[in-house]
């Protein structure tokens, strides 16, 4: 699909603002000297050991300066090897492997209300927060990247961030199967990403985020509209209500989160409702039911009404705040149907004189998912075993 130079502030205007990926902010840790933590270690083997030190303590350093979250990501994916490396030392049953200390360290959290430093013992909490914090970052990457999209770069975009965003998925994906549920008993004080139905939700929300921008794709390249991009569109709003339902749990079980997480869950799910009911609508008209497209238009509305006006508020970590993203993507969509409401009304006035439905009365059609997570392998081990002296 070719965009004329006329139309692309427009183009950019309506992608970039249909983009609502959760801007996560950055995880925070402390350097660490992982050679304290052994002992009996041979010689020669002492400089492999330190290196695993610096590469993890350089990811801390970039963490600690908010550097871009493309940095950020090559350094956690430099550490992955080291770490899976540590684990298998530190955990697997007959490893021989001699320890001094308890493997620590301190992680802060990206959605507990208070985020400060806390010591987590054991290497399946540095494994989870590692994860966790790779898989947010890919999904920063992404949201970095459309901030700066060209009507030249928007496909290469779109096809990277899809690629991230499902790879993104699959490692909360495999935090919530095969690594958190081996943390073993909660200290009483820890952040709730140690929780395996947290990464299940964040799972959850990374693969939403990755079909809606499949979903923006093909709208772009002119291979969907109607109703199968509406059945789109409606299993990103059911993947918000189970992340809802999870966080619900969690709540109950007197886990704390800041307001963003689940105000952003509210909106999105409203959102592409609203946007359902827009391409519902389309196809309903083409269907020469214009009737009904009307009542889909108005229970549009009445979803993009119930989104909080607080959705300004939002401070997102790449753009300016007064350039707000999902605000705009509202105004955008409500402008969309709207434009549809008045000439479809029109229409009907005119030509047609349908009788108008009650829009509570009209069903959604069943949901279709687009694209599934990409399931995470472990990297090779850096190192299969640690030399001990005799």
């Amino acid at each position: 699909m070719q965009i004329c130079n006329c139309s692309q502030n427009r183009f950019l205007f309506i992608t970039l603002f249909s983009m609502h990926l959760f801007p996560f902010s950055i995880f925070k840790s402390k350097s660490v000297n992982i050679a304290r933590f052994f002992k009996n270690i041979d010689a020669d083997f002492i400089p492999v050991i330190d290196e695993v030190s610096l590469i993890r303590n350089n990811l801390v350093a970039y963490l600690e300066d908010n550097s871009p979250p493309e940095i950020c990501a090559a350094s956690y994916e430099a550490y992955l090897p080291h770490m899976f490396a540590l684990t298998h030392a530190l955990e697997v049953q007959g490893s021989a492997i001699k320890r001094r200390y308890a493997f620590s360290t301190k992680w802060s959290s990206l959605i507990a209300p208070n985020s400060k430093l806390i010591d987590t013992a054991g290497i399946y909490y540095e494994a989870t927060f590692i994860l966790l914090g790779y898989a947010t970052t890919l999904s920063n990457v992404t949201f970095s990247a459309l901030t700066e999209a060209t009507s030249e770069t928007i496909g290469t975009i779109f096809s990277d961030g899809v690629k991230n965003l499902r790879k993104a998925a699959g490692i909360a994906d495999f935090v919530s199967k095969s690594v958190a549920p081996h943390i073993g008993p909660l200290e009483r004080n820890h952040h709730p990403e140690v929780l395996p139905e947290f990464a299940a939700m964040l799972s959850e929300l990374l693969i939403a985020e990755a079909n809606g921008i499949a979903l923006e794709k093909l709208l772009l390249d002119g291979k969907l509209k109607g109703m199968p991009a509406a059945r789109i569109c409606l299993d990103i709003k059911e993947s918000m209500e189970k992340c809802m339902g999870i966080l619900d749990e969690m709540v109950n079980e007197h886990e704390k989160f800041n307001e963003e997480l689940p105000r952003h869950f509210d909106e999105v799910r409203h959102f592409y409702s609203a946007r359902a009911c827009r391409f519902i609508a389309e196809q309903k008209n083409s269907d020469e039911m214009v009737g009904e497209a009307i009542a889909y238009l108005y229970k549009g509305q009445l979803y993009l009404h119930n989104i909080k006006n607080s959705v300004g508020q939002y401070k997102y970590k790449f753009i300016n705040a007064d350039n707000n993203v999902f605000l705009n993507g509202l105004k955008s969509e409500r402008t969309s149907i709207d434009q549809l409401m008045f000439d479809y009304k029109n229409q009907n006035d005119i030509c047609e004189r349908q009788v108008i439905p009650e829009a509570d009365d009209l069903p959604f059609p069943a949901s279709e998912r687009f694209l599934e997570l990409t399931e995470f392998n472990l990297p090779n081990p850096i190192f299969d075993e640690i030399v001990l002296k005799e």
